[in-house]
């Protein structure tokens, strides 16, 4: 995680995020697996008392390589993509309900994510 979300000094970061176990497939026109995982933030560095959640989506190659700094191009028929291009590493927009006054014993975004192709 520290390559992921290093602030410099590479501390603060790492005791607050956590990964979740990802998801991914095959992209058989693109020859890469696409994998999305989700990140959770704990205020109080523990796994076990998340506040948030969100979806991170990542490409790599046939050997499980990381492609970083990669876009793959979209048909140009998608109408639910704006640009036409995906950017790897990133954040998948996923809106999600949250209260920021109201966090105790509360869990704000996705979980249990999948991917089906």
């Amino acid at each position: 995680m520290q390559k992921l979300f290093d602030n410099g000094e590479g501390k603060e970061i790492n005791r607050v995020w956590n990964h979740l176990a990802g998801s991914s497939d095959w992209l058989e026109d693109y020859g890469v697996h696409l994998m999305i995982r989700g990140l959770m933030c704990s205020s109080i560095s523990q796994r076990n008392a998340p506040i948030l959640s969100l979806t991170y989506a990542q490409v790599f190659d046939s050997d499980w390589n990381e492609l970083k700094d990669t876009h793959l191009v979209t048909s140009d028929d998608s109408k639910s993509l704006e640009s036409g291009s995906l950017k790897f590493p990133s954040f998948v927009k996923v809106p999600l309900y949250h209260d920021l006054s109201s966090l105790v014993e509360r869990y704000y975004g996705p979980e249990d994510l999948r991917i089906t192709l």
